[in-house]
């Protein structure tokens, strides 16, 4: 029956998307600290860092958590974590040595002397990030959600914890705001001029804690590579860490395309890297939508893998990713037609709000990205995994080559509109694939006809003035209204 398999993807989806949604809303309450303690440029040099360690994340995790699935699921479990834990464990100590000890090569190589600090934080940051990934698939596989769920919930807590300490209380204390009599201690461990070491120890320490509440199943392993089974594995998972790689781009490549790029002054006053802090602070609006599409691939990856023998799989894959669309286009309707009260909560300095403009297009991209993850689990059920390097490194040739010529001229707006080509390319390539090699029965009619609608609900009310305000929560609520009770049949026939 498709009953049980819809309510647990529906069910652990909830609680992988508690860790996800909460964490990222905490977050998202943080941008309104960062903004108001970084500079424009700090910010910049923040986000400009980090989006080198997407790519690093990849590459540490070598695709080897979707190879763990797969072959856990068909071969021996014990002997897949064994050998992808051991084979992370030692090359991350490897490209952490490499990152670590070259870290002013590096900081020289992507344009400041003054990253080599920050780059040997982030190689303890990746090595932590990269020997629990195994562990968190692992518990992903044996459907401990919950587990799951409460050791990402603690990492975000402690993060943001020790992010308020410095960020808040400790510039509050120096400024005589609070507790003057604790200036002289507290002088001794918060340099307010330097703030930005601050949020990448609490990022490690966060990190760090995964390690204690994965105690046990970390270190239910022998330290062994069966070479029987990992080269198999490394040839399923080498191409999903080059499909990575090429996804991250189309998430990153606009940041450092941005700082390379941007003519100073493009944006009156405002620096290359203080224009890249703006654009930062808009694109962490549209990670709602990320959040979503995250949350669904934490459930969906092993509930794929698990129904791929079923009969009726396919159609169960189309129900799913059905519905995966009419919830995503929701988000992108809420969070567009109230974007102007969001970010008078989320966000400090007026001068950060100033690219609020491109979040909807910014929101339109992610949703492709949602709906390419759906489509892509033909080749990884297929074991066709080099068709989904050649997809995504499609989608990368579009993203770099759209930012790097447009930048200089239509500044943010080049990198919202080439998202949203670099994903609408992945999509349409990937469909045309997959129905070939794995044909499922996408209901297209209505997913574009879903899509549309949302796109002109959003503009309408921009053209007549509806959005933010008691209007734009009105119609968000009466849109949300309306597609329930247009779905519940819909929803009854496909649960029961």
């Amino acid at each position: 029956m498709i009953v049980n398999p819809l309510k647990k993807l529906a069910g652990e989806t909830v609680i992988y998307g508690v860790p996800t949604i909460l964490g990222r809303f905490l977050y998202f309450l943080l941008i309104k600290l960062h903004t108001s303690v970084l500079t424009e440029g700090e910010y910049g040099t923040y986000t400009y860092l980090y989006s080198y360690t997407a790519f690093f994340l990849v590459l540490y995790t070598m695709g080897m958590e979707t190879s763990y699935f797969r072959f856990a699921t068909k071969h021996d479990e014990k002997t897949a974590y064994n050998s992808s834990f051991s084979f992370l464990l030692i090359t991350g100590i490897l490209i952490s040595s490499v990152l670590w000890f070259g870290s002013d090569f590096w900081a020289l190589s992507i344009g400041d002397p003054n990253y080599s600090e920050f780059i040997k934080w982030l190689a303890l940051i990746l090595f932590v990030d990269a020997i629990t990934a195994i562990p968190f698939a692992r518990l992903r596989l044996q459907n401990k959600a919950i587990k799951f769920a409460s050791a990402k919930l603690l990492s975000i807590f402690i993060q943001i914890g020790i992010q308020v300490f410095f960020l808040w209380f400790c510039e509050a204390v120096l400024e005589g705001k609070i507790f003057q009599s604790w200036r002289p201690f507290i002088s001794k461990i918060y340099n307010p001029e330097n703030p930005l070491p601050y949020l990448f120890a609490a990022n490690l320490i966060g990190n760090g804690i995964a390690i204690i509440v994965l105690f046990k199943t970390m270190f239910d392993v022998k330290i062994n590579i069966s070479k029987k089974i990992l080269k198999p594995m490394l040839i399923y998972a080498l191409p999903i860490m080059a499909m990575g790689l090429t996804g991250m781009a189309n998430d990153n490549l606009d940041k450092i395309l941005m700082e390379l790029r941007l003519p100073d002054n493009f944006y009156e006053g405002l620096s290359s890297k203080e224009a890249l802090g703006v654009y930062s602070a808009a694109f962490k609006l549209s990670m709602v939508m990320g959040i979503a599409v995250q949350a669904f691939r934490f459930a969906g990856e092993p509930f794929f893998f698990s129904q791929s023998t079923e009969k009726n799989s396919p159609k169960l894959f189309a129900t799913v990713t059905y519905f995966f669309m009419v919830f995503a286009v929701l988000i992108w309707i809420g969070i567009s037609l109230n974007i102007q009260l969001i970010s008078d909560i989320l966000l400090g300095d007026d001068v950060f709000k100033s690219a609020l403009f491109i979040v909807p297009f910014l929101l339109f991209g992610k949703l492709l990205y949602g709906l390419y993850v759906n489509l892509s689990i033909w080749f990884k059920l297929s074991d066709k995994t080099y068709f989904g390097t050649l997809l995504s490194f499609a989608g990368a040739i579009v993203t770099f080559l759209g930012n790097f010529f447009f930048i200089p001229y239509f500044g943010y707006w080049a990198s919202a509109v080439t998202l949203i080509l670099s994903y609408l390319t992945m999509v349409i390539l990937s469909a045309i694939l997959g129905q070939r090699h794995f044909p499922v029965p996408y209901n297209w009619f209505r997913i574009v006809l879903y899509v549309i609608g949302g796109g002109l609900t959003i503009y309408l009310t921009y053209f007549f003035d509806l959005q933010n305000g008691i209007s734009g929560i009105l119609i968000t609520g009466v849109i949300v209204l309306a597609i329930f009770l247009a779905e519940r049949k819909r929803i009854a026939v496909k649960t029961d």
